[in-house]
């Protein structure tokens, strides 16, 4: 039986993943990134759906309750992209700094 919980859990997951569609349609994310957050968003239904599963993680892992699964792979998910932001500001900085100096050379040669 699902319970009131489980179902608005499921609708607003099936929100963020009308989102992620809408933006690779928008062209605004790459397909990589539609796949990644589709995957992620059907996957957290599934688990939703199926709670029981985790039991058999939990059981398999050691892991007393089946919900500590869930947070200690949101946590390396969230670490993971953490720093592929990171990597991401890092370049999008360099390339500022070269085009600072591309423009800054220009300007000094038209003086």
């Amino acid at each position: 039986m699902i319970s009131l919980f489980q179902i608005i859990l499921i609708i607003i997951m099936l929100f963020f993943l009308s989102r992620a569609i809408m933006r690779y349609k928008d062209n605004t994310i790459k397909l990589s990134a539609m796949i990644f957050w589709a995957i992620f968003w059907i996957m957290g239904i599934i688990l939703t759906i199926f709670k029981d599963s985790l039991n058999i993680l939990s059981y398999g892992t050691n892991i007393q309750r089946p919900v500590d699964i869930i947070v200690y792979i949101s946590v390396i998910l969230l670490f993971y992209l953490i720093f592929r932001l990171y990597v991401r500001i890092d370049d999008n900085e360099q390339k500022i700094t070269l085009l600072t100096r591309e423009i800054a050379k220009k300007k000094a040669k038209k003086k």
